[in-house]
């Protein structure tokens, strides 16, 4: 990278970019120790508007490695960039100005591509689109008890969305490579992730869903994959908010709860279910169809 970076307070960071440059900047935490966690209270993009800047937070520290703001002039300076790269963890702690803009033909994006990137207020992620937030290839979002303000979520091979406490996820678009395999999880048996759409997919795609709390869906889906309740809860209020995909399987110990749609008799738009062991379907005496034959 090449930047000129001074600090000019404890736990400030600002970042200046010549307008010829493209900036990328590394905030690493190799230390073994969790305690010995890295703290910015904010990170100032003072980059020209024509020129972006990747924050790339690394390293395999998984104490409280914590950002409290980023700021970007009220949007007037270049793109911020920002990738969770990994293992350890990172913390964005309060509300962050990351506007949605292109510069130097370089997209404002948020990637979590590997480790854990835990988000502590609704606007954690600016204002980010939904296909420009991304979780993938081992990565996981962790959200803690706040609904983000992106209306949708997209969730790619290998990834992970995960609830610490209760709260929303407004909608899911899942990746739709080949062999695609991702997971809505929460971190403790009282969490409940209420999930509005989910879009996208393919047919030899899986979603999993891991516990050990409950994850609700609550909104018509045109997801094309397969679910697997591998364990915890899985809850849906309509019958469409598995998608069309070819298989629902409850895996032992697991909970599929349909009893919230109340109805007597109710058809799933998932084409069969298949359970292993002691897994359990909680119907509350209504009757449960799929809308195909196995």
């Amino acid at each position: 990278w090449s930047s000129d970076v001074c600090s000019s307070d404890l736990g400030i960071l600002r970042v200046k970019l010549p307008s010829s440059t493209n900036g990328r900047y590394d905030l690493t935490n190799n230390a073994t120790g969790a305690a010995a966690s890295l703290y910015f209270q904010t990170i100032f993009n003072e980059s020209a508007n024509t020129r972006p800047l990747d924050l790339v937070l690394g390293g395999s520290n998984t104490g409280t490695n914590t950002i409290a703001q980023i700021l970007d002039n009220g949007g007037a300076n270049g793109c911020i960039q920002l990738d969770m790269n990994g293992p350890g963890t990172w913390i964005l702690a309060g509300a962050n100005e990351m506007p949605q803009k292109t510069s130097a033909g370089n997209v404002a994006r948020v990637a979590v591509n590997a480790g854990t990137l835990v988000v502590k207020d609704p606007a954690s992620l600016g204002s980010i689109t939904a296909a420009n937030v991304s979780i993938q290839t081992g990565g996981t979002l962790q959200i803690d008890g706040v609904t983000l303000n992106q209306t949708a979520l997209s969730l790619k091979s290998g990834g992970t969305i995960r609830m610490n406490g209760v709260a929303t996820v407004n909608g899911v678009i899942i990746g739709n490579t080949a062999a695609t395999s991702a997971t809505l999880s929460t971190t403790s048996a009282s969490d409940v992730m209420t999930v509005g759409a989910v879009s996208g997919g393919a047919v030899d795609t899986v979603l999993h869903f891991t516990g050990p709390g409950t994850v609700l869906l609550n909104q018509p889906a045109t997801y094309l994959g397969k679910c697997s309740i591998d364990a915890g809860t899985n809850q849906i209020s309509d019958p469409t908010a598995l998608g069309t995909g070819g298989n629902l399987n409850i895996a032992a110990g697991a909970v599929f709860d349909v009893s919230l749609l109340g109805a007597t008799t109710y058809t799933l738009s998932t084409k069969a279910l298949s359970a292993n062991g002691t897994g359990t379907t909680d119907r509350k005496s209504t009757r449960l169809n799929s809308s195909h034959a196995n």
